[in-house]
């Protein structure tokens, strides 16, 4: 089942939850990456990266090179996004 954030320890960057809790809607598209591709990735598409997996899903998907997609605008329990702000 998933957890309440912030109850586990951080990683390395002092991030909490980005692996295994649930899938997370990042703003980049799904499509071929390349060398060239800017690091925000694909520039367009019909479906946004999903990464981070989820607690029902095989553990190798919560690896950090892992991407799955999915429609942006279904509705699912073990999809979230998370808000990013920069620094001021």
């Amino acid at each position: 089942m998933t957890h309440e954030v912030k109850k586990r320890a951080a990683n390395s960057l002092g991030i909490y939850d980005m692996s295994g809790n649930v899938w997370e809607c990042c703003w980049d598209w799904f499509g071929t990456i390349t060398g060239g591709t800017a690091a925000t990735g694909a520039s367009s598409g019909s479906e946004c990266v999903l990464r981070g997996g989820s607690w029902n899903h095989y553990d190798y998907f919560s690896a950090v090179s892992y991407r799955n997609k999915n429609n942006p605008f279904m509705q699912n329990l073990n999809y979230s996004i998370r808000i990013v702000r920069t620094a001021q």
